[in-house]
């Protein structure tokens, strides 16, 4: 039973996974794109500098 649960779950994950990716994808994208506007870089340095560094941290990344 516990096996099967387990089966049950790794098969959903699995589903899921490309779609997650593409979407991780074109959000990092995107984010590489905010980054790359100094008016919004301006503005989250000055107002959200927790959410900065995490952009930045995100659009350094090598992979996912």
């Amino acid at each position: 039973q516990e096996m099967e649960a387990l089966e049950h779950d790794l098969k959903a994950v699995e589903e899921c996974y490309g779609e997650n990716m593409l979407n991780l994808t074109c959000v990092r994208g995107f984010i590489k794109k905010l980054l790359d506007n100094a008016k919004v870089v301006r503005f989250l340095n000055t107002n959200h500098r927790d959410i900065l560094a995490e952009f930045e941290s995100i659009a350094a990344a090598e992979s996912l």
